[in-house]
């Protein structure tokens, strides 16, 4: 072929290019199709084919012309065809065999190489589609094109560096072992992965098995016991490692309705219905009907003219007093407007009762707010926010040790609030205290089966999060003391659960509401909050244990509750609820019995 014709042909687009490559390809197989009907026929010619129209053979021979040609200038003869061929099926085989994906990383630079190195590109456009093409080729099944995307510039790197063709090989070979350090001979990292996770399927019924044949085998459990007397050994029944709490997993919260929590109800057959909800009342509600709250009270009220008073003075006062004093004064004159409105007779019968009921909610619910206002700002709530910082910092302890509550202290962290998104600080004395918390679980020998567990008791209505469920081994105690019902608690033989509570605020002044919630906690039942299913926590019914870290006092002490009594007040706390539904229904006003008659009774 003449160096101008050679020129002009280089001259084409890549896409003229491919069009003409394509039709030489095509003219080829038709020629090997010709070739190979003349020799069958051994020359003769048959009588069935037409002959061919005259001026084919014209047109045939400019379209040769060009292929050969074009096969000159691309260097494609019918042996590369069939070279290239062969490289396709064997790609398009190793493809199914390793269940590839045309839509993954790796095929798609696989793909792209490809086209780089069987077109017509320069040796370095070639050497890098090489590396993208390896780089595809020893993809792992879920790795991602920007961790191949580096694997080829590490290998385009090497080669710029000198490192030769087999070095390169060897790398991904001592690479590719370390991935699959007990591969079989023969055997693709497709191939591997797929194998390790069927053993790994098979092996696990096995494992379970010998596990439950252990538990069956051995269904006592010794545990050592640290009491104020000495280290004792108590044999019960094992508890599986999955059953004891983990305080740092976040509970998922109760779903709360305007009077309670949102319980999934039981069906007939005792199985949850999630198409049925109740609200129950809240524990801490429920019990707290039958104490005498004059003291507390007293303490509320104390609290509000405080706010108020600070209000007045503090130079970013919120103007709580003069406020009062606006809805008190639009209060009223919206009163006086209706009576006058009514005295002439502007209004319907009865329309100026319902003006004042309407006045007089408006200036109610706005000044409750600004009531409730004036108590946070006093500091109303400090120690119930307190008390929650303790138990935050006393699960932390149960969890993780005494050690990471010493060392947050140290760093100076801060423990947050969930329910004001407050950062708190961890004092010395807050250390002190859950320092003298751990010191008590310890010796009494404690272990936490159940941390901040929902409690429900369908048959009573109510609801809660219990703090602990223990596990732990009691001396002998005196229980009710002073009381009639005062008796001789034995030592334990072995260790059994307790319902346990932390108190950080006045024990005795609430003694009684702390027994009846203790109670609530302890006949209740364990509820699962995805599923509804309630199950026995199996603590004992007649003692419960309230660890009292009073604020600021740096101390812990541990006390018994009398469950017995608690259970007694707390069927009490139910009566008081039953007699108070019960008393808003003995006047029947929707009866007037000397009202004028029905249309019913006047027609009879």
């Amino acid at each position: 072929m003449g160096s101008k014709k050679k020129a002009a042909l280089h001259g084409l687009s890549k896409k003229e290019r491919k069009a003409l490559e394509k039709k030489a390809e095509a003219l080829r197989a038709e020629l090997a199709e010709r070739e190979a009907a003349k020799a069958a026929k051994k020359g003769k010619k048959s009588k069935d084919e037409k002959p061919a129209k005259k001026g084919k053979s014209a047109k045939l021979a400019p379209v040769v012309a060009a292929e050969s040609i074009e096969t000159e200038a691309l260097t494609v003869t019918p042996a590369a065809a069939d070279a290239k061929a062969e490289r396709k099926a064997k790609r398009e085989a190793k493809a199914a065999k390793e269940g590839a994906d045309e839509s993954t990383p790796a095929s798609k630079i696989a793909a792209a190489a490809r086209a780089v190195i069987e077109g017509n590109s320069t040796p370095d456009a070639v050497a890098d589609a090489e590396d993208s093409l390896a780089a595809a080729l020893e993809a792992n099944p879920g790795e991602t094109i920007e961790e191949i995307q580096a694997r080829v510039a590490a290998r385009r790197q090497a080669r710029a560096d000198g490192v030769t063709e087999a070095e390169i090989q060897a790398r991904v070979t001592k690479a590719k072992a370390a991935r699959m350090p007990d591969a079989r001979e023969g055997e693709t990292e497709v191939e591997y992965q797929q194998r390790r996770l069927a053993e790994k399927k098979a092996d696990k019924p096995v494992a379970l098995a010998a596990a439950g044949e252990a538990v069956e085998a051995i269904r006592q459990a010794v545990e050592v016991v640290e009491t104020e007397t000495g280290r004792e050994f108590a044999a019960g029944e094992s508890v599986a490692t999955d059953d004891f709490a983990k305080p740092s997993e976040a509970p998922r919260e109760l779903e709360e309705g305007r009077n309670g929590y949102k319980i999934i109800q039981l069906d007939a057959a005792g199985k949850p219905d999630p198409r049925k909800v109740r609200q129950m009342t809240r524990v801490t509600t429920f019990v707290s009907n039958i104490d005498d709250e004059t003291t507390l009270k007293k303490w509320d009220k104390r609290n509000v003219a405080e706010g108020l008073a600070l209000d007045a003075t503090s130079p970013e006062s919120a103007g709580l007093v003069p406020k009062i004093n606006e809805l008190a004064h639009r209060r009223d004159v919206a009163i006086a407007k209706a009576i006058k409105a009514d005295r002439k007779g502007r209004l319907g019968v009865g329309e100026v009762a319902t003006l004042i009921a309407d006045a007089e909610k408006v200036a109610k619910d706005a000044i409750d707010a600004i009531v409730e206002e004036a108590a946070e700002l006093a500091g109303r709530s400090s120690k119930a926010r307190a008390g929650t910082h303790l138990h935050a910092l006393a699960e932390i302890s149960d969890e993780k040790g005494i050690d990471e509550v010493r060392r947050m202290h140290e760093a100076g962290e801060t423990i947050l609030l969930a329910e004001t998104g407050e950062e708190v600080p961890i004092t010395a004395t807050d250390l002190a205290s859950i320092e003298a918390y751990d010191e008590r679980m310890t010796r009494l020998g404690v272990k936490v089966i159940e941390s901040e567990a929902v409690i429900v008791n369908d048959e009573m209505g109510y609801a809660g999060r219990l703090d602990r469920i223990i596990m732990v081994r009691l001396p002998e105690l005196v229980i009710g003391k002073g009381t009639p019902g005062e008796y001789v608690r034995p030592a334990d033989q072995r260790a059994r659960r307790y319902v346990a509570d932390i108190k950080s605020g006045r024990v005795d002044l609430g003694a009684g509401k702390i027994a009846r919630q203790l109670a609530a906690y302890a006949l209740g039942d364990l509820y699962d909050l995805e599923t509804g299913e309630r199950s026995r926590h199996s603590a004992v019914r007649d003692v419960a244990l309230a660890f009292h870290l009073p604020q600021g006092a740096g101390i812990c002490t541990v006390h018994p509750v009398d469950l017995k009594a608690g259970t007694t007040l707390l069927k009490l706390s139910a009566e008081v609820r039953r007699a108070r539904n019960t008393g808003r229904k003995t006047i029947d006003t929707t009866v007037d019995i000397a009202g004028p008659a029905s249309d019913e009774e006047a027609a009879e």
